[in-house]
């Protein structure tokens, strides 16, 4: 069974060549999901890319699910991109570089800080596709039945998925009887 996204009181579909309408509809959550995997300038930079890809060439497919999995594997795609390039300027050098103010921060702050910092490292040590489920789930707020069907898995596979991420993720972060 394919869902489809429609406007609140009415049966029909979104108008996908209404960009507009697509990116009031949608943009808060994918600015959301971006911002968790990318930060606040890489989000609005994601956002920016998805609904210039969406203008360029509006190749949605109702066959193969709903407007917002489409919408995500767009992001999906554009976040990748920007993963790459990433890696792309570390390597030569011209990254931004973190700037860390702890030590300057009272001793809570540093501490939650430092615990902030090891729980992203955990994650981005995650294989990919336990990363993605565990960040729709837990942080995007997505049903699993929903994140199943943004990355065009069984719901079982989500549910796997991310009880892996949240074992290892304890596991690394030496809380193991969390886990």
């Amino acid at each position: 069974m394919v869902a489809e996204l429609v406007f609140p009181g009415e049966g029909d579909p979104e108008d996908v060549s209404d960009v507009g309408s697509l990116y009031a509809k949608h943009h808060e959550w994918i600015f959301r999901y971006a911002h968790r995997r990318v930060g606040p300038r890489g989000a609005a930079e994601a956002l920016s890319r998805v609904f210039e890809k969406v203008a360029v060439n509006p190749d949605y497919d109702p066959g193969r699910g709903s407007v917002e999995a489409w919408l995500y594997w767009k992001l999906r795609t554009v976040l990748r991109r920007m993963g790459r390039e990433e890696a792309r300027d570390a390597k030569a050098g011209t990254a931004d570089q973190w700037q860390f103010a702890a030590e300057a921060a009272s001793p809570d702050i540093a501490a939650e800080y430092v615990e902030r910092a090891a729980l992203r490292e955990a994650i981005l040590r995650l294989p990919h596709d336990e990363k993605e489920a565990l960040l729709l789930v837990h942080w995007d707020g997505r049903s699993y039945e929903e994140a199943a069907a943004m990355q065009r898995v069984p719901v079982g596979t989500v549910k796997t998925r991310v009880h892996r991420a949240c074992r290892k993720i304890a596991k690394r972060l030496g809380r193991q009887e969390e886990a």
